[in-house]
């Protein structure tokens, strides 16, 4: 029997398809064991199974594990890059307006760090920050794609908006009140599994949100003031 060229076609996108499902689910899979064990410690063949796909098609899809950990983290800075969108479009209108309202720009801090308390049940985006923060903590070889991407344009701004804040401040004490900030955002984040144990909850629910918000809402006005 011979192929007509629709069949033809018909069989060629489902081939596509299967193929790009592949790769999907071997890049949640990578993710997922990256994050934990971070590029050196990850091993292609746990990232196979546990994608429950053939070894030999890592190489096919990324050319080999370095390659599939620097798409990864592509992803995880484009998604990054998506969550502060909002704040680098804001603080750029605000840094260029001849009109600089503080309590605007406190404000448009708090929110970039609340943003983050209202992803913190999801389990996708909590890796994705796991593999940034590792990535700056543990640098390998493709550091520059987090700190180009990701790092560096929202530092800027925070950066920016706190020499606004904190007239005659030094660059060098600005970039230390916003590792301040980033910290102990980080710190209220990091400990949600501690404070699930000690509160005797199962998970985290909008009213520990609004919490842990008004926590670190106060503490950068404070720090800010």
């Amino acid at each position: 029997m011979v192929e007509t060229g629709e069949e033809n076609c018909g069989a060629e996108a489902i081939k596509a398809k299967s193929a790009e499902s592949t790769k999907r689910a071997i890049l949640r899979a990578a993710l997922e064991e990256f994050a934990l064990k971070s590029v050196s410690g990850a091993r292609a063949r746990e990232i196979s199974a546990k994608a429950g796909v053939n070894h030999a098609a890592i190489n096919y899809h990324f050319g080999g594990k370095n390659e599939m950990y620097e798409e990864i983290l592509r992803a995880a800075v484009d998604s990054f890059r998506a969550e502060i969108s909002e704040f680098l479009a804001e603080a750029d209108a605000f840094l260029k307006s001849p009109v600089r309202d503080k309590s605007a720009a406190i404000e448009m801090i708090k929110k970039a760090f609340l943003r983050t308390h209202n992803r913190l049940s999801s389990e996708n985006f909590m890796r994705l920050m796991l593999l940034l923060k590792r990535e700056e903590i543990f640098p390998s070889r493709s550091f520059d794609i987090t700190f180009e991407g990701s790092f560096k344009p929202s530092m800027e701004a925070l950066v920016s908006l706190i020499l606004v804040l904190k007239e005659g401040a030094s660059r060098q004490s600005a970039i230390m009140t916003a590792f301040t900030l980033i910290g102990l955002n980080d710190s209220v984040c990091s400990c949600r599994t501690a404070y699930l144990r000690l509160s005797g909850k199962s998970e985290i629910d909008e009213s520990d949100i609004a919490m842990f918000g008004g926590i670190v809402s106060e503490q950068i006005e404070r720090i800010l003031s």
